[in-house]
């Protein structure tokens, strides 16, 4: 950290716990963060994990069980909710996954074949079955880990009439 910028964020000591005594969660213990201008920040973990909680205190929703958020030279766990709300703003950008080489299908060219996820991959003119395993999905695509390669074409919407091997051509959107 240099003197001419300090943390975007900086937690200290940052505990959260919900309930008491036998039936107390423990959502995070301790967590010490230090989050610098421009820094990019991946939270990585399972359900439950505390990554929910631990953007509620940095958006100053939540306040801790004991530590300190400090939002530039605001503390947040100790500021009014007027205060936080009207005098800063912080502007983020969630990515739940990304890969540089990922492979992206339209969802309108995936189907179930059985218990498996498939496309019709267009090969010299003919539609070729494939199954796919796919990972993480937008409303839109969903990322393909194995069966697919880069570039490779796919038969949107196939209908019924579309099987293994049988011959398609390529239709240009209007």
């Amino acid at each position: 950290m240099t003197a001419s910028r300090p943390p975007v964020f900086e937690l200290r000591g940052l505990r959260k716990t919900y309930g008491e005594g036998a039936a107390a969660v423990h959502a995070l213990r301790g967590i010490d963060l230090h989050i610098d201008p421009g820094e990019l920040l991946v939270l990585l973990g399972p359900s439950g994990s505390g990554k929910s909680t631990l953007l509620n205190f940095l958006g100053g929703l939540d306040r801790p069980t004991a530590g300190s958020v400090r939002f530039g030279e605001l503390e947040l766990t100790t500021a009014t909710d007027a205060l936080k709300s009207h005098e800063y703003r912080v502007d983020t950008r969630v990515i739940v996954a990304e890969a540089e080489d990922a492979i992206r299908v339209p969802l309108g060219a995936l189907f179930r074949e059985g218990d498996r996820w498939a496309v019709y991959v267009i090969e010299s003119g003919r539609a070729r079955l494939r199954p796919v395993e796919v990972r993480v999905q937008d409303d839109q695509y969903r990322t393909v880990s194995s069966g697919l390669a880069q570039d490779e074409q796919v038969v949107m919407f196939p209908s019924a009439d579309v099987g293994d091997g049988r011959r398609v051509r390529r239709q240009t959107p209007h």
